[in-house]
């Protein structure tokens, strides 16, 4: 087949769009007051692809769908737009929905990940993040034994203290007798171990006798998380398999 190049195809893209589901929302711009439609078979270049038109997919009330493939073969959407007043208005609306799209995809694919679905998936159910700072102080939340520092002290506990709390729960499963606070009930007590233990006094050296040599490590990376900080999990668990 001929390639045919279209004499006023010009292409815009944002770059969420390439990332959702290989879906691409482009605008053709042109003037006059009826709308051009493309033929089969035209190549419309970009200063990185070209894509080839192989139907019209249906009519919009400002613009027409268009499926085309890639130079590889990939299928897309593309969308053409009259150049006018509402172009502008709808590439912010494409952008908003998309954007919104790809996060209430992150937030199933991680439920999936967890081996749950979830059986009811509308706009309704979505939380939207609201950044909330942490509270000033909190109520102790947890048990003493396995509580983690900020827990004691009654500060706002974030992903850093649950891998504090797993770190005990760690120790606890390689030997009963080795958790630093093990029998004691007064949480002063148990606060001022706990903090003794992360600064590696040498009175707790046996617990690292018996549990993975990397260990160490892991109380240190820990230990340096902020309360907004995101964990490298990956790094946390090869640590034990390496």
């Amino acid at each position: 087949m001929e390639e045919e190049k279209h004499p006023r195809a010009h292409l815009k893209k944002s770059k969420e769009d390439r990332t959702f589901f290989e879906f691409i929302k482009y605008v053709f711009l042109r003037t006059g007051k009826e709308r051009e439609k493309i033929q089969k078979g035209v190549t419309i270049t970009t200063a990185k692809y070209t894509y080839e038109v192989l139907e019209l997919l249906g009519p919009g009330g400002f613009g027409d769908v268009y499926r085309v493939n890639d130079e590889k073969g990939k299928s897309y959407a593309t969308k053409t737009e009259t150049d006018s007043q509402h172009i502008n208005k709808q590439l912010l609306r494409l952008k908003l929905e998309t954007s919104v799209l790809v996060e209430c995809e992150k937030a199933w694919l991680l439920l999936h990940s967890t081996g749950y679905i979830h059986r009811d998936i509308k706009s309704q159910n979505f939380a939207i993040e609201l950044r909330l700072k942490p509270r000033g102080k909190t109520k102790f939340i947890g048990t003493v034994r396995f509580a983690s520092r900020n827990c004691h002290m009654n500060v706002e506990q974030g992903r850093k203290d649950d891998l504090e709390v797993w770190c005990y729960m760690l120790i606890d499963l390689f030997d009963q007798n080795l958790v630093p606070c093990r029998r004691k009930v007064n949480k002063e007590e148990v606060l001022s171990l706990k903090k003794s233990f992360f600064h590696f006094n040498k009175k707790f050296n046996a617990i690292f006798d018996k549990v993975p040599k990397d260990f160490r490590r892991v109380i240190k990376f820990v230990d340096e998380l902020a309360y907004s900080s995101a964990p490298d999990y990956g790094t946390i668990r090869m640590s034990f398999l390496l």
